[in-house]
C-alpha cells in the first residue's frame, strides 16, 4: 500500500484540492507586475459597491435579497459601477443596482437631505437576519437564517427557529457612509404580511425581475481573466471576513483599507495564478491557517516533487526522497529556482495565512507541489545542480514511517495515525491495557474523529470535558455587539483503560482534528506530548462561495483549552520539545519517536 500524502491530506478533506494550487514564488521569481495607472475613481466606485454589497446581502432581510444570485450580481454590479465619473453618477448606479433588491434602502449625498421613505403599515410579524457563525455552504455547525418573530403586547415572540437571543429592535436601522460623500440607511428588520416582506413596490418588483433576467443572461467570462469577475471575488471574500471572522485579528482593525488594497492589487492580475495570490494575500490578513481557497482553474494532477524537505538547524534539508539517484536524506538545499533556499521558504511563508510554524510547514508543502524546480544542493561539501520535475504519486514520508502498527520492543507499541489503522487497532485492544507504553503518532492532518475519541476514552476512568468552542453570533455589520455561544464536547471512559506510559508525537503538521484531540491530552494530562509546536489551525470550518468556480474556507470557531489559552494561531506546546538535527535526518532517525521510546524505558 502506498504511503499517504501526509502533509496535505487533511486540507484536501477540508477544501478538496485547494492547497494543490498554492504556487507562490518570492519576488525574484515572480513576473514583474507593472501597475497600470488606474484612476482612483474606479477604486472609489468599487469600494462603495463592495461595502454596500455585504450590508444588503447579509443584513437586509427582504425576500428579494434572500433570493438573489449574489455571485452573479457581484460580477454584474462591478461592471456597472466602474463607469461612474463622480459621486452623483455613482449614487445613481448604486440605486439602480440595489433598490430592486432592497426597496427600503436610502442613498443620499452628503449635501442632500435624506429621502423620505414611504412608510409601511405595521403588521404583527417581523423578520431579521441572524448569523450563527459565518454564513456559507455548510449547515452542520453554522446557520444563517431570516428569523421571524410575532409582536405581542409590545414584545417579540419567537415560535420557531430563533438561533440565539440577540435580535434587532422593531424598526431598527443601520446607517453609515460609502466613501466621503454617499450616505446610506436601511432597516435591519422588516414587517411581514401574508408571508412576504413589506416595502416592495410595483416598480421595485418589476426592476427586480429585470435584474434577475440580466443576471441569468450574464455573458461575461466567469474566470480570472475577467476583471469584473476578479473584483467580485475580492468583494465577496472581504465581506465574509470583515463581518464574520470570529477572532480579534488585525484584519478587523481597518477592514475598509484592506478592501481597497485588495481591489487595487487585483486590477493588474493577468491569470489565475496572479489572482490566487491576490486573494490569498487578503486571507493572510486574518492569520487564520484555515482561510484556504479552492480555485478550480488551478486544481492540479496527482504529481509532486519526489522529495521531502524541512528547515533543520537553520538550513533547508532533504528529509526523504524517492529520487534515490539524485537525493538522499541530509542533503542541504542551498537554492531553489535561483534564490537562496532559506529565504525562498521564508518569503513564501509570509504570503500564507496561519501561525509562524504552520506557514513554514505549508510553504515547504507548496514548493513540493510545484511542477518543476531548479535545485542546488550540497552533499559532503560537493555542490550539485538539478532540474527536478514532479512525479506521479511521489509523496514522501519524511519520517520514513513504513508500518501502521509496530511493537517496537516487548510491551511497547507504536501507532501511526497518519494511516488508516481501524482494522488493525481492533486486533491490539486486548493487549494494550497491559502495555508498558504506547506511542501515538499525531504528526498528521488525517481526520478520524471516531478513532481519536476512542483512544482518548481508553486513557481515563472518568468523563472528560473537551475544549470550549466559541461561535460568534452576529446581527449587525462588522461584528458590532456580537455575542458568543460556548459549546464543549465530552468523551466518556472506555474499558479497558491503558495504564502504561502514553506518548503523543506532534509537529507543525498536527492540525485539524488531531490538534483538537491533543487539546484533551494537554488539558487532562492524559499523556506526554513529544516533538514540536502544533500548527494552531483548528476550529470548525465554514466553506463559502467566493465567486463562480471559487470557494473559500475560514475558521468559524475559537477553541479555548481548560487553561483559558486559545489553540487558534498559537498551537499546543509539547511537554517534551525535540529539535531535529542534521545528524538525525542524515541517518534517517525519527528523533521524536526515539525520545518517546527512551522516556517509556526510563
Amino acid at each position: 500500500m502506498e504511503r499517504p500524502k501526509l502533509r496535505i491530506i487533511g486540507l484536501v478533506i477540508i477544501v478538496c484540492a485547494a492547497i494543490i494550487g498554492l504556487n507562490f514564488f518570492p519576488e525574484e521569481q515572480a513576473s514583474v507586475k507593472v501597475k497600470k495607472k488606474t484612476p482612483d475613481r474606479l477604486y472609489t466606485n468599487l469600494e462603495a459597491f463592495g461595502r454596500l454589497y455585504g450590508y444588503i446581502r447579509y443584513f437586509h432581510p427582504s425576500d428579494e435579497a434572500a433570493d438573489l444570485d449574489w455571485n452573479r450580481f457581484g460580477i454584474y454590479g462591478a461592471g456597472k459601477v466602474k463607469e461612474a465619473k463622480n459621486d452623483k453618477e455613482l449614487k445613481a448606479v448604486l440605486e439602480e443596482l440595489f433598490l430592486p433588491v432592497a426597496p427600503t434602502l436610502s442613498l443620499f449625498l452628503k449635501e442632500e437631505k435624506p429621502p423620505v421613505v414611504k412608510k409601511v403599515a405595521p403588521t404583527g410579524k417581523v423578520v431579521a437576519w441572524q448569523h450563527y457563525g459565518p454564513p456559507g455552504l455548510q449547515s452542520s455547525s453554522y446557520k444563517s437564517k431570516r428569523v421571524e418573530a410575532t409582536i405581542a403586547d409590545g414584545s417579540l415572540a419567537f415560535h420557531d427557529g430563533q438561533l440565539f437571543p440577540s435580535y434587532p429592535k422593531v424598526v431598527e436601522s443601520y446607517e453609515g457612509e460609502l466613501g466621503d460623500s454617499i450616505h446610506f440607511k436601511f432597516p435591519l428588520i422588516l414587517f411581514v404580511d401574508n408571508g412576504k416582506t413589506l416595502g416592495t413596490t410595483k416598480k421595485s418588483w418589476e426592476n427586480y425581475e429585470k435584474l434577475k433576467s440580466n443576471l441569468q443572461h450574464l455573458k461575461e467570462e466567469l474566470n480570472a481573466e475577467n476583471d469584473n469577475y476578479r473584483y467580485a471575488g475580492i468583494i465577496s471574500a472581504w465581506n465574509v471576513l470583515a463581518h464574520f471572522h470570529p477572532s480579534a485579528i488585525s484584519f478587523s482593525i481597518n477592514p475598509n483599507q484592506e478592501l481597497r488594497a485588495a481591489l487595487e492589487d487585483t486590477a493588474d492580475d493577468k491569470n489565475p495564478d496572479d489572482y490566487f495570490r491576490t486573494l490569498t494575500s487578503l486571507m493572510r490578513k486574518t492569520d487564520d491557517g484555515q482561510t484556504i481557497l479552492q480555485l478550480w482553474e488551478l486544481i492540479k494532477n496527482n504529481k509532486r516533487l519526489p522529495i521531502m524537505m524541512d528547515v533543520v538547524e537553520g538550513k533547508v534539508v532533504v528529509t526523504g526522497s524517492k529520487d534515490s539517484l539524485n537525493f538522499k536524506a541530509g542533503d542541504i538545499i542551498t537554492s531553489i529556482n535561483g534564490v537562496e533556499a532559506r529565504g525562498y521558504v521564508e518569503r513564501l511563508s509570509q504570503s500564507l495565512p496561519g501561525s509562524t510554524q504552520f506557514r513554514t510547514w505549508m510553504a515547504i508543502d507548496s514548493i513540493l507541489d510545484s511542477g518543476q524546480a531548479e535545485i542546488v544542493y550540497t552533499r559532503d561539501g560537493q555542490e550539485k545542480n538539478i532540474t527536478l520535475s514532479s512525479w506521479e504519486h511521489a509523496f514522501v514520508d519524511e519520517f520514513n514511517r513504513m508500518d501502521h502498527v509496530w511493537e517496537i520492543e516487548d510491551g511497547i507499541y507504536y501507532f501511526n495515525l497518519s494511516m488508516d489503522i481501524k482494522e488493525t487497532w481492533a486486533t491490539y485492544l486486548h493487549v494494550l491495557d497491559k502495555a508498558k507504553g504506547i506511542i501515538f503518532d499525531m504528526r498528521t492532518m488525517k481526520s478520524d474523529d471516531l478513532l481519536y475519541r476512542e483512544i482518548i476514552g481508553h486513557l481515563s476512568d472518568q468523563t472528560l470535558l473537551g475544549p470550549v468552542e466559541k461561535v460568534m453570533q452576529v446581527i449587525y455589520p462588522h461584528k458590532k455587539m456580537a455575542t458568543f455561544s460556548e459549546k464543549r464536547d465530552s468523551i466518556d471512559p472506555i474499558q479497558p483503560k491503558f495504564r502504561g506510559k502514553i506518548m503523543f508525537l506532534a509537529n507543525a503538521g498536527t492540525v485539524g482534528p488531531p490538534e483538537y484531540f491533543l487539546r484533551y491530552v494537554k488539558d487532562h494530562g492524559l499523556g506526554t506530548i513529544v516533538g514540536r509546536l502544533t500548527g494552531g489551525s483548528y476550529g470548525k470550518t465554514q466553506t463559502y462561495q467566493v465567486a463562480p468556480y471559487i470557494r473559500g474556507t475560514l475558521t468559524g470557531t475559537e477553541t479555548i483549552g481548560l487553561d483559558g489559552n486559545p489553540t487558534y494561531h498559537t498551537g499546543i506546546v509539547p511537554d517534551v520539545p525535540v529539535t531535529r538535527t542534521f545528524e538525525g535526518v542524515g541517518n534517517q532517525i525519527d528523533e521524536d519517536l526515539l525520545k518517546a521510546l527512551r522516556m517509556i524505558k526510563e
